[in-house]
């Protein structure tokens, strides 16, 4: 279903947002400013993550921080070393539109379709992480087909102030972080953070270790804000390759090994013209560089893979701008324009014993228009409506947008529905690589229908958050043996549904319950029917925190090379992590990972890492 600007611009009348759901049993801040130009709309199915919520996960990676959310699952096969997908919703991993500090990250010029891997982020860098869910190309653009996943990173500090933290634990694990920051009295801040993360060898040759820089300038009053980020991370990794069978069938032991450096920078400047009139414009950059060398995998069930070389890199350079206008206290409207250009090339070697060259050199511009409509009532009734026509260079317009309704039906009970579209462009590599490459793709789209209630209860300190989804993709990019090329081809429905639970008996203890199930009218591996997990907060005292997370993945299809495709069993992992604050300057974190030592496989022929220990020491001066 496609509506036309027009359209969706005189529907905005009628039309409700829903309010966002809380889906976390901890610290979970349901304001969203990402999810929408329009402050307070609540217009998508999102959960945020904050600081003292990451803080008290006390991950080893970003990998981990993420794990039991509600409808989303996130992997990362055989270890700190193997890539990461994340799944919102059960939708493909490159579905999921990545951004950090406002800077678009998703790598187009990678065979996986232009996904991120999450393993390049140290969670000391991260002061936020919203989780947003459904199509939002209306909002985003290309690529947020599922989903996005925004992260933030720690901003300067009110007061001067030095930070320092050291991680050490089992297998090697080791990280740190250092951080100097503060803001002066004429409002300008600054603040300068190194990390290092080494995540030893949990799993027999998956390993990871990066290093990151980030700086950031930011200086406003009540009228005006300017801003300045910069970033640079490197990281070098090693793990057997996909679909090899792993350290359990993998015929030969060599191991895939890749360098990746990426740089950004946003800068922004936003003021607020009249009481009624808001404006913002940013501009951002984005550089990627990989190297990449993959062992070969022998015939198996399935044909094997040549040995690949391959050197490739990436830049990205976006212009938004935008105002924001309050017709009355009840309607807002926002309204800009977008402008993005991609470069991207890649040249690779294959050994099929004879070198066999692969390569793409490719640029693209996009050019955008976007409006957002959001009205509130004073009945409990709310509407939000967001509506973009992007124009790519050398292909089809594309129209996408995301309509939501919502009513108060009781003092703690809300009601909503909502519908939307979405679009992603072909990767570079999907339309010009010179083996498989096909220039004629067509940009896969989804379309998604939600319904949703939350409710409180009365005489229970007890909240309930419900949805059902039903998504459709289409024109999906598949690999075709025929033509050995790409080409759109495959269909994909997906529905389910998520169930949470929150309940706080007493002040000191939280509870959260949660489960996601997934329905698929066909075969798609690396994906689990059901989802679930069970969350125990505690503060028994003032200077003590408990958390305990219970996580279930149900049975999950899969395959490689050696073995074809198998189920594999469902699994439970427990996760434990305790934090003793000694005063303001000075906390010791115990985190305890698969506590129970549990034996389980994300991916075919990759074993989990086992039981892992760490001990944390953060100092604040």
């Amino acid at each position: 279903m496609k509506r036309t600007l027009l359209s969706l611009t005189i529907a905005s009348l009628a039309l409700v947002a829903h309010s966002s759901l809380a889906e976390e049993a901890q610290s979970i801040d349901t304001t969203l400013v990402t999810g929408s130009r329009i402050g307070n709309t609540q217009a998508i199915q999102a959960v945020t993550l904050d600081a003292s919520a990451i803080e008290l996960r006390a991950s080893a990676n970003a990998v981990d921080m993420l794990r039991g959310f509600t409808g989303l699952d996130v992997i990362q096969p055989g270890g700190p070393g193997g890539v990461t997908e994340l799944f919102i919703r059960g939708a493909e991993s490159n579905f999921a539109l990545v951004t950090i500090d406002g800077v678009r990250v998703n790598d187009i010029t990678n065979s996986r379709g232009g996904s991120f891997d999450l393993s390049s982020l140290n969670p000391d860098d991260i002061e936020r992480v919203e989780i947003l869910k459904g199509p939002l190309s209306a909002i985003y653009g290309s690529d947020a087909l599922a989903g996005a996943l925004n992260i933030v990173t720690k901003k300067p500090s009110a007061e001067p102030q030095v930070s320092l933290r050291a991680t050490g634990g089992t297998d090697g694990y080791k990280r740190g972080y250092l951080s100097a920051s503060g803001t002066l009295d004429n409002g300008l801040g600054a603040s300068l953070s190194v990390a290092h993360l080494d995540a030893g060898e949990p799993v027999k040759g998956s390993t990871s270790e990066s290093d990151s820089i980030r700086g950031q300038l930011l200086w406003g009053n009540e009228q005006r804000q300017l801003d300045l980020t910069l970033g640079y991370v490197e990281r070098d990794r090693t793990s057997y390759p996909t679909a090899s069978g792993g350290p359990l069938f993998a015929a030969l032991d060599d191991l895939e090994k890749g360098t990746a450096e990426d740089t950004s920078a946003q800068a922004g400047w936003r003021e607020q013209l009249s009481d009624a009139l808001l404006f913002d414009v940013r501009g951002s950059w984005f550089k990627r560089e990989e190297q990449l060398d993959v062992p070969a995998i022998l015939e198996g069930v399935y044909s094997g893979q040549p040995a690949q070389a391959s050197d490739s890199e990436m830049e990205r350079s976006r212009l938004v701008a935008y105002g924001v206008y309050n017709l009355s206290s009840n309607l807002s409207l926002a309204f800009g324009a977008d402008y993005e250009k991609e470069e991207g090339r890649a040249n690779s070697l294959l050994n099929m014993g004879f070198p066999l060259p692969s390569s793409f050199d490719l640029k693209r511009e996009n050019t955008a228009a976007f409006l957002e409509a959001n009205f509130q009532s004073e009945n409990g009734m709310s509407a939000f409506i967001s509506a973009r026509v992007d124009k790519p260079e050398d292909m089809d317009r594309q129209t996408s947008s995301k309509i939501a309704w919502s009513y108060l039906v009781a003092e703690n009970t809300r009601f909503g529905v909502s519908w939307g579209d979405a679009f992603k462009l072909p990767s570079f590599y999907s339309l010009g690589d010179t083996l498989v490459g096909n220039a004629d793709l067509l940009s896969e789209e989804s379309e998604t229908y939600e319904i949703y209630l939350h409710h409180g209860f009365d005489a229970l300190p007890l909240r309930l958050n419900a949805s059902l989804f039903h998504s459709d993709y289409d024109h999906l990019i598949d690999f075709d043996f025929a033509t050995f090329k790409l080409v759109n081809r495959d269909s994909v429905e997906v529905k389910g549904g998520e169930l949470e639970f929150i309940y706080t008996p007493i002040e000191s203890l939280e509870i959260g319950l949660n489960a996601t199930h997934t329905d698929y009218d066909t075969r798609i591996n690396g994906r689990a029917d059901w989802r679930g997990a069970l969350s125990v907060q505690w503060t028994p005292v003032s200077d003590w925190q408990a958390r305990l997370q219970v996580s279930h993945t149900g049975d999950r299809p899969s395959a490689s090379t050696p073995t074809g495709d198998v189920d594999l069993d469902s699994y439970q992992r427990v996760d434990a992590v305790v934090t003793r604050p000694i005063n303001d300057q000075l906390s010791f974190t115990l985190s305890l990972d698969n506590l129970l030592d549990k034996e389980y496989q994300e991916e075919v022929g990759f074993p989990s890492a086992g039981f892992a220990a760490r001990f944390g020491v953060s100092i604040k001066l």
